[in-house]
C-alpha cells in the first residue's frame, strides 16, 4: 500500500467523525460506503443499503437529548492494510458542551476504496461495560475462531454454522455478504471452493466484556492473509458475527 492510499484511508476515518459533528446528513452519508454496516454486541445488526435511505433515516435528536454537544475521535491505529481495504482501530468520546464526557466506544473500522474514493464500510464494535476494555475473553474468542476452522478442514459444516452469531455478515469493498442463520451459512459455506485453511497467527485488537474485535493470519494454498474478525456473546453464546479479509 502507497502512502497516498494510507493517508486517503486516514483522512476518510476523520471526515467519518466530522460528518457526524456536522449534524448534516449528505456530510456524515457522505464519509462512508454503502452497503453499509455496523455490528455490535448489545445492539441489532444494522445494514443500510444505500447513502438515500442512510440520509433519510438518519437523526440527531436520540443523541442530543443525552446532552451531546460533539464527538472526539481517538487516535487511528492501522491493523492491516491493503490495496482496496484497511482495517482501523479507533472509536470515541462524546461530550458536552462543557467538555464533560458521555460515554465512550471502541470501534474497529473497515475502510474500504470503491473507484477513486475511500469510506468507512463498516464499523466492528466493542462496547466496552463500566469498566472499560478487558482482555478476559481474548482466548475464548480466538477458541471459537480455531474451532470453526477446524470444522471447516474437517467438512463439517453443519457445526462450523453454530459457531457464528446471527446476523452475520462478510464485508467487501462495495458489497456484503449476510447471513440471518445456521442454515443460510451452511448452505453458503457448502457451494464455496474448498480449501483447507490455517490459523497462522492471531491477536486481539480491542476487546471488552460481550465483543472482541480479533486481527487473524490465515494460511492457505501457500498464501498468507490477514482477517478481521469481530466476535460476540449473545444470550450467553460466544460467536464470530462479523469478518473482512484483505485478499
Amino acid at each position: 500500500m502507497n502512502k497516498a492510499s494510507r493517508a486517503a484511508a486516514l483522512a476518510a476515518y476523520r471526515r467519518f467523525f466530522a460528518g457526524f459533528n456536522s449534524r448534516q446528513p449528505d456530510q456524515w452519508a457522505g464519509a462512508l460506503h454503502f452497503p453499509h454496516v455496523r455490528v455490535s454486541s448489545r445492539g441489532p445488526v444494522s445494514i443500510v443499503p444505500s447513502m438515500e435511505e442512510h440520509m433519510a433515516a438518519m437523526s440527531w435528536h436520540a443523541v442530543e437529548a443525552t446532552g451531546w454537544d460533539h464527538s472526539v475521535e481517538r487516535e487511528p491505529v492501522i491493523v492491516h492494510e491493503g490495496a482496496d481495504c484497511v482495517h482501523i482501530a479507533g472509536g470515541w468520546t462524546r461530550y458536552t458542551k462543557e467538555e464533560e464526557p458521555i460515554l465512550s466506544t471502541f470501534v474497529t473500522y473497515v475502510v474500504t476504496r470503491i473507484g477513486d474514493s475511500w469510506g468507512i464500510q463498516s464499523r466492528f464494535a466493542v462496547d466496552p461495560g463500566p469498566g472499560g476494555l478487558s482482555d478476559e475473553h481474548v482466548d475464548t474468542a480466538i477458541a471459537v475462531v480455531r474451532q470453526y476452522l477446524a470444522d471447516w478442514n474437517e467438512k463439517r459444516f453443519s457445526d462450523a454454522a453454530t459457531r457464528l452469531n446471527y446476523p452475520a455478515v462478510q464485508v467487501h469493498p462495495g458489497r456484503l455478504v449476510a447471513w440471518e442463520s445456521p442454515d443460510e451459512h451452511q448452505a453458503w459455506m457448502a457451494v464455496q471452493p474448498w480449501r483447507a485453511i490455517a490459523l497462522a497467527g492471531a491477536r486481539e485488537v480491542q476487546a471488552g466484556p460481550t465483543a472482541v474485535n480479533l486481527a487473524l493470519t490465515l494460511a492457505d494454498a501457500g498464501k498468507e492473509r490477514e482477517s478481521l474478525v469481530l466476535v460476540t456473546r449473545r444470550d450467553g453464546h460466544w460467536g464470530f458475527q462479523a469478518e473482512s479479509t484483505i485478499q
